[in-house]
């Protein structure tokens, strides 16, 4: 058995907890009814414990396909911390009233300013409203289809880009390494929800990867 959790452990390297728990009990009861089956055939059980071992094939190998279909454990982070966010706002009575007033204040106060002919404030701070109206309301807005996820993810995107252009203009390639910097975090978050969809059945989806 210890050559059994050596390979275990190499095979689940980098998985979340869970999905480590469900290799492990796989594993273990295929080892098991193959070493079951070689001391049928009348093996000496040191040797049908090899010959199970055997059948397992390379830990690494392994690991590469798991990881493949299984959560990993940055994978199983952002969940929780998506999780925890979204508890946090929609719990929370006076977060909840501020981001859902604040994109509205913000879009007068840029309207004030055009009015006023501060375009350049004006133009931040719409941008500023976008932005805080396409990634804090939607926890509160009925996005909680496929369909009206991947509407939502289209619209995401677009308003981000157009914030990006619209701030920097032509010089935006110019400023790519600073938007780069800004927009490192969301990028990450959304190809790990990416991955995630593609390996958790819908019916399993938590309500931040419809978003």
């Amino acid at each position: 058995m210890a050559t059994l959790d050596v390979w275990l452990k190499r095979a689940v390297r980098g998985l979340s907890q869970e999905s480590a728990e469900t290799v492990r009990r796989e594993i273990e009861e295929h080892f098991e009814a193959a070493r079951g089956e070689a001391l049928g055939s009348s093996i000496d059980p040191q040797q049908a414990g090899a010959m199970a071992m055997q059948a397992l094939g390379d830990p690494r190998v392994a690991n590469r396909q798991y990881r493949k279909v299984l959560l990993t454990k940055s994978e199983a982070k952002v969940l929780r911390n998506s999780n925890a966010e979204l508890r946090m706002i929609c719990s929370n009575g006076w977060a909840k009233w501020m981001i859902l007033s604040a994109p509205g204040t913000l879009l007068l106060l840029s309207v004030m300013f055009l009015a006023m002919h501060q375009y350049s404030l004006a133009k931040g701070i719409l941008v500023v409203g976008a932005l805080m109206a396409i990634f804090f309301m939607p926890p509160f807005m009925p996005i909680y289809t496929v369909s009206r996820g991947r509407i939502y993810r289209a619209i995401k995107w677009v308003v981000m880009l157009g914030s990006i252009v619209l701030l920097f203009g032509g010089d935006s390639r110019n400023g790519l390494w600073l938007i780069s910097c800004c927009f490192f975090p969301v990028l990450y978050t959304e190809w790990k929800r990416m991955v995630i969809r593609r390996k958790l059945p819908i019916g399993r989806w938590p309500r931040q990867l419809y978003l």
